[in-house]
């Protein structure tokens, strides 16, 4: 795996925006996962095929109850 330098922005709906994507990855998608508290989701994002992509990450309680 293979992390990115990327800035990331968010507006007062609490929508992120990230810059600094590369126009091609190698092994596409990306994936971005988000988390608060117990609670965890991931969306999937592929450069080649679209110019911006919009997701939405729907957050479910799958963590472990030790945080890991």
């Amino acid at each position: 795996m293979r992390r990115l330098d990327l800035e990331a922005g968010t507006n007062s709906d609490g929508k992120v925006t990230f810059a600094g994507l590369p126009d091609r990855v190698q092994r596409p998608p990306l994936a971005f996962h988000g988390s608060k508290d117990e609670y965890e989701g991931v969306a999937a994002f592929d450069p080649a095929t679209e110019c911006q992509g919009k997701r939405d990450i729907t957050l479910a309680g799958s963590k472990a109850p030790d945080g890991h």
